[in-house]
């Protein structure tokens, strides 16, 4: 990933892709940010882990983002961190 940092060929599709979060989410929204696009688009700030799930876990971790983006009204969760990011082995 760190070779494509300077790569313009990133530069278009990465701005088309904030720009749609901006659009659904409004500009005060941080990174990282999921849209779910539908007839009625929704989105979140997030998510924030501190280690990264595979498997099953990553799936349940989606799923349960997809629950509450059909969740009418869910607007926010968010719990103290008391963990350091983990991002896991690298490839």
């Amino acid at each position: 990933m760190a070779q494509t940092a300077d790569d313009p060929a990133w530069d278009q599709p990465i701005e088309q892709a904030m720009a749609r979060v901006l659009e659904v989410l409004g500009e005060d929204i941080g990174v990282p940010a999921i849209v779910f696009e539908s007839e009625d688009p929704v989105g979140f700030h997030g998510p924030i882990i501190s280690s990264v799930p595979s498997g099953d876990g990553g799936l349940r971790l989606f799923d349960a983002f997809v629950a509450l983006a059909e969740t009418p009204g869910f607007y926010e969760v968010k719990r103290g961190r008391d963990a350091r990011p983990d991002p896991g082995p690298r490839p």
